[in-house]
């Protein structure tokens, strides 16, 4: 899960509906607009908001998402209350709950003597609307009428009144919800919703009960968390295990009926199981689609394969599976980067934006693209023609007999934009761009958005399996096949032979953003490696960096030009994750 580094992006589109799945509509716009919901599936939706006609099948639910552009990261437009309250919440398929801001969280600009005027700033928010907010801590929440503020179980109100901070700017109005304003909230857990990451940040406040609407669809009495406290500037729409919502893991409740399994309760779909269709970085529609797969959206063969447990206590509570291959291809040929016998564990999660390797694969990938890491932008960057060369990276999960999905090195190359507005440019001229892959180092291999893009990705949390295949890009088609009962197999999907077992052994992992923190000189810009037959390809596309520097101030070598660090924030991509297993975290 990630938060956001800039103003979040939005619009409504007209969904699709289908009885018994349900399938939401993403988009990613400049501007926060809302429109109302008609349908039961979420279309991922980037950047041109056309207008899209209903859809009629048995068996489905469509509704609206947002996403915002220069995050990659996928929002759904629901209604939450009644009556009902529209806002966005980020989909994530690497958290399990929930939950909402409270309509007036109390943060501050700064962390500044005086910036908090209840208490003292804490945590760093990294990524809301500025890169630097420092949340109030002892926020003394208060009751309506002025008092305590004590909430109790059961109460159809909140009981608490907390409000902006002078100076406070970070959650956007249209992602909160004011849980007095809906006759039918249902406090169920005061002060139980608390959910924190190894860097400081979180959210915390309650569990309540409301009616929550997406895509047409009504949920009633659904459980979600109500944050008082909170360094993230949009709610969270998880909708991965429910053995990882926030209150089991932290030991401080059983488990409830999270989103997929609600809809299953209620009758919207059959089994607990969704399908992602991300679409194209340049792309106007995708799609989430629960309760089936739409055939029509991939190429190829489907092919499932199993996901599997955490090594702390043998239960799945992430989307690991078995990554087994990895390759490099370009004009000027292909590399096999792993042996034939290669496995480890890796986590498919739509919440982070971009993809993370082991340290020793990332290096090659750098080497064949001509990637630095730059310690003062913080981030792997590359010419932005890169994103012109025609050549791809080549992920195979499951063994031989699995699916192998390539990416596009076009899919790969962000845009880097720094907090001053500024374009972090070569000190030839060339302008730098951000590589959608980083080494993981102690964190999991994950992959996120920069991969999910180019696959049809079906989760199915019943049988514990997933199941991959080649996207077709800007598909205008629709064939959705439904889960035929729950538990059913996955519809249209092949099972993997001979597949490689792994185990997840992560137990932790802080957030991971890409805001700058170092003060080293950028590295130079290395086009081509010794030993890379695709490595001249990538290059010869992409331009190379002058050795000849043309700033003065960077005279050492052909990297980025340098800026201080204390303005230096990339806004581009931010990367958050919650650590896995570990009993305080839930994996994003």
């Amino acid at each position: 899960m990630a938060p956001l580094a800039s103003t979040l992006l939005s619009l409504l589109l007209p969904p699709l509906s289908c009885a018994s799945t349900v399938l939401f509509n993403i988009a990613r716009s400049p501007t926060a607009q809302t429109a109302q919901l008609e349908a039961r599936q979420f279309s991922l939706r980037h950047r041109n908001l056309d207008q899209q006609g209903l859809f009629e099948r048995a068996d489905a639910v469509r509704a609206d998402l947002t996403n915002a552009r220069t995050q990659g990261l996928y929002f759904a437009n629901v209604s939450v209350g009644t009556p009902g309250q529209a806002l966005q919440l980020q989909i994530d398929t690497g958290s399990s709950d929930v939950w909402v801001p409270a309509a007036e969280a109390e943060l501050c600009g700064n962390k500044k003597e005086g910036g908090c005027p209840n208490g003292k700033c804490e945590f760093l928010i990294r990524g809301c609307l500025f890169p630097v907010v420092w949340l109030c801590m002892g926020l003394g929440l208060r009751g309506g009428g002025g008092g305590g503020g004590k909430r109790e179980r059961g109460s159809n109100r909140s009981g608490f009144k907390v409000r902006f901070g002078d100076g406070g700017i970070a959650l956007i109005k249209s992602t909160l919800v004011d849980p007095q304003k809906s006759s039918t909230f249902f406090d169920v857990g005061p002060g139980e919703f608390n959910i924190s990451y190894v860097d400081g940040s979180g959210a915390a406040g309650d569990y309540f009960q409301d009616t929550f609407q997406i895509g047409g669809a009504t949920l009633q009495q659904f459980q979600m968390g109500v944050a008082m406290d909170t360094t993230i500037g949009t709610g969270i729409m998880g909708i991965g295990y429910n053995i990882s919502e926030a209150n089991v893991d932290s030991g401080n409740g059983t488990v409830y009926p999270n989103l997929p399994l609600a809809m299953v309760n209620q009758g919207l779909i059959k089994s607990a199981a969704y399908s992602l269709w991300l679409n194209d970085l340049q792309s106007s529609t995708g799609s989430i689609l629960f309760g089936g797969v739409d055939t029509a959206k991939y190429t190829g063969d489907l092919i499932s394969i199993d996901v599997y447990p955490t090594q702390r206590n043998g239960r799945v509570n992430s989307f690991t599976v078995a990554f087994t291959s990895l390759s490099a291809t370009s004009s000027s040929g292909t590399d096999q980067l792993t042996p034939a016998d290669y496995a480890t564990a890796a986590i498919l999660d739509s919440g982070t934006t971009i993809t993370l390797l082991p340290d020793d694969l990332a290096t090659m990938i750098f080497d064949e693209v001509g990637a630095t890491v730059s310690q003062q932008l913080g981030a792997v960057v590359v010419p932005c023609d890169l994103a012109k060369v025609s050549g791809s990276i080549n992920y195979g999960f499951g063994g031989t007999g699995g699916p192998t999905i390539k990416v596009e090195i076009s899919d790969l190359v962000l845009p880097l934009t720094l907090t001053n507005g500024r374009t972090p440019t070569y000190t030839n001229g060339q302008t730098a761009c951000q590589l959608g892959i980083q080494a993981a180092g102690d964190l999991p291999v994950l992959f996120g958005d920069t991969f999910l893009r180019s696959a049809y990705a079906v989760y199915d949390l019943e049988n514990n399996k997933i199941a991959l295949a080649q996207t077709d890009f800007n598909s205008t088609d629709s064939n959705i096949v439904s889960f035929a009962s729950a538990g059913a197999p996955i519809p249209s999907a092949a099972s993997a032979s001979g597949q490689e077992a792994v185990t997840q052994t992560a137990t932790g992992a802080p957030r991971v953003t890409t805001d700058a923190t170092g003060t080293g000189a950028a590295p130079t810009y290395n086009p081509t490696a010794t030993g890379l037959t695709a490595a001249s390809g990538f290059a010869s596309g992409a331009g190379s960096a002058s050795s000849t520097p043309t700033h003065k101030k960077n005279a050492g070598g052909a990297g980025p030009e340098p800026f201080a660090w204390s303005v230096v924030m990339i806004s581009a991509v931010t990367l958050s994750m919650m650590g896995l297993g570990s009993g305080l975290f839930a994996f994003l």
